[in-house]
């Protein structure tokens, strides 16, 4: 992102461009004698959040990626990702390196489909961040404009819509309307096989927890911003 600062010669001056509508904060500080800087980086890129109250302070994206509103289901992501694709199996997967034995677990941001795609502060969350979600928000199953999915409902009041917009693998979209996944950034040892999965938020109308599956599945992302 471009920055450059723009001096002025009076505090008047400065005033009257603060208060303007074409720049305002958080993005915009005045430092006296030397005037104000219009394009400080912008963490979240223009993409809106919601503080839902949360003990980490992890802000919650508003929508998925490939989203406009909070009911859309955006782009499906085969786990490590960053493009979407005709069709989503086990032969087509792209990203390698990650395996639970190895070490390397986390997604890197190169490989981190908000990052990549919203840039700024955007990033996959964790599965800390997914169970948090999970644990400190009351959550119910609704429907928000004709689609299913679940709310979570932060104790400042505060909440964030997830729909359920299923999951693809090979090139149809499965059980939309009927199951939310969304992904987490980390490959998880499945307890039951020993296999590499990566970890997934995964809802109905009667649960919500978090697990794994597998990677090459392809399953929307709802970015965070935290600490």
């Amino acid at each position: 992102m471009e920055k450059y600062i723009h001096l002025f010669n009076t505090q008047a001056e400065f005033e009257a461009a603060y208060n303007g509508s074409e720049y305002k904060e958080p993005w915009l500080s005045y430092v006296e004698g030397k005037g104000i800087d219009y394009n400080k980086f912008d963490p979240f890129n223009g993409h809106e959040y919601v503080d839902l109250g949360l003990p980490s302070g992890t802000l919650w994206a508003t929508c998925n990626i490939g989203a406009i509103n909070p009911q859309d289901y955006g782009n499906y992501y085969s786990w490590g990702e960053t493009e979407t694709k005709s069709a989503y199996t086990v032969f087509n997967e792209s990203v390698v390196g990650y395996d639970y034995d190895d070490g390397r677990r986390d997604l890197e941001l190169s490989d981190d489909a908000a990052r990549v795609n919203w840039g700024g502060d955007w990033r996959v969350p964790t599965p800390e961040e997914l169970i948090e979600l999970t644990e400190q928000t009351t959550t119910t199953w609704e429907t928000l404009s004709g689609v299913n999915g679940r709310r979570f409902t932060g104790i400042n009041g505060n909440s964030i819509f997830i729909p359920a917009a299923g999951y693809k693998e090979g090139t149809p979209t499965s059980k939309a309307g009927s199951f939310l996944g969304v992904w987490g950034s980390r490959v998880i040892e499945n307890e039951y096989d020993g296999t590499s999965r990566a970890s997934l938020l995964s809802s109905k109308d009667f649960f919500c927890s978090v697990d794994s599956y597998y990677r090459y599945y392809g399953y929307p992302i709802r970015p965070v911003i935290g600490s």
